[in-house]
């Protein structure tokens, strides 16, 4: 769903440096990072909530889904995502972001 700016045009980077980490997915326009979680992650909580802290502190908001929960209703899914693009704060992003997303035809008040 994240492929080819099929998501009202925003883009999304896969497997993504920020700093000393790789996230699953990073839309820099939106300034929101997917994260698909598998059943590891129940045990690393403490790790994940510091890589969390860090990501936040570079201005990123991070959504987290467990891998099934995403796959079984990825309606829901997609919309939780669009909707923190869609309402993301444009002072992270920068104004060119919204020029060139008005300039391609994707966007859409």
């Amino acid at each position: 769903m994240l492929r080819g700016a099929r998501m009202d045009g925003w883009k999304w980077r896969r497997q993504a440096v920020v700093g000393r980490f790789i996230v699953d997915f990073l839309c820099l326009e939106a300034a929101v990072v997917v994260e698909l979680d598998g059943g590891v992650h129940a045990e690393r909580t403490v790790y994940d909530d510091r890589r969390d802290a860090y990501l936040r502190g570079k201005g990123l908001l991070v959504l987290r889904f467990g891998n099934a929960a995403a796959l079984q209703d990825l309606d829901r899914s997609s919309w939780r995502i669009l909707s923190a693009c869609r309402e993301s704060d444009p002072s992270r992003r920068g104004r060119h972001i919204e020029r060139r997303r008005a300039e391609s035809g994707a966007f859409r008040p």
